[in-house]
């Protein structure tokens, strides 16, 4: 039993969230993005900072390729 009287640890359904991924060299979109996130963390405004990370985090030419070694 872990602590807390469960018999097993808690699922974590959401992906990892990462608040501050680095943009990819030369891809404006990423520094658009990374602009965005952080005049809005400068202002406070979190859900325009977390909104702005996804998006950077998502960006196909941003993204790496799972390991297929097993």
């Amino acid at each position: 039993m872990t602590p807390g009287g469960y018999l097993s640890p808690p699922v974590h359904l959401t992906e990892p969230f990462d608040l501050d991924p680095s943009p990819v060299e030369g891809c404006s979109v990423c520094q658009e993005k990374a602009d965005e996130r952080r005049q809005a963390l400068d202002l406070g405004f979190m859900a325009v900072a977390v909104c702005a990370a996804i998006e950077i985090g998502r960006h196909p030419r941003h993204r790496v390729k799972p390991s297929t070694q097993q």
